[in-house]
């Protein structure tokens, strides 16, 4: 009978699968990206690094940090393996994403330079002052290692702290020729005599 309750019920629950039918493999989940301290990590220096979710201003921004690392005098070191010594594990990443700056409390500090190396060499590096930020996008497809050091300017004067708002490994590739894209500078030039 056209008109009874259960053919209009399977009317209603036809209109509201047609959907789902169509959309298929389309409506599936998209890969999370993997926090780089989530990896095999160690930390190095006479600084400090933690593992710490704060929200700092930057630039006039309010921004939510995940990680800090604080080089005091002299700097500190996180070293992380995002790929295994078998040649059968296949982690996805194609890209490592930093964001990063520095508070804008502490304007006359002395600046820092953040180095990252691929398996051990230098491939980027970055120097920040008080209320800068910088973002990084590097591809980490053929490495195996991962290191990011930061380095106060100065063996006289303690540096402030370099909060990372992203530190992520992903399996998006890197698009070509990004560079790093440091925010306007409104930091004091280093002082004289200061070691750079």
């Amino acid at each position: 009978m056209p008109n009874s309750p259960l053919f209009s019920s399977l009317l209603v629950a036809g209109a509201l699968l047609a959907p789902l039918v169509t959309l298929g493999p389309v409506a599936r989940a998209e890969e999370q990206p993997l926090w780089l301290f989530e990896t095999q990590c160690v930390t190095q220096g006479s600084g400090r690094m933690r593992q710490e979710m704060a929200d700092i201003s930057v630039g006039r921004e309010v921004f939510r940090s995940y990680m800090f690392m604080g080089p005091g005098s002299r700097s500190v070191n996180l070293t992380c393996k995002i790929r295994g010594d078998d040649p059968e594990e296949k982690e996805n990443f194609n890209s490592l994403r930093l964001e990063f700056g520095m508070q804008d409390s502490d304007k006359s500090g002395p600046y820092n330079t953040v180095v990252v190396y691929l398996d051990g060499e230098e491939s980027a590096s970055q120097t920040i002052g008080s209320g800068e930020k910088v973002s990084i996008a590097l591809d980490v497809s053929q490495s195996q290692n991962v290191s990011v050091e930061t380095v106060c300017s100065s063996r006289n004067a303690y540096c402030d702290r370099v909060y990372f708002f992203n530190a992520s490994l992903s399996s998006e590739p890197v698009p070509p020729n990004e560079p790093p894209t440091p925010e306007p500078s409104n930091s004091p030039a280093p002082t004289p005599g200061e070691s750079q």
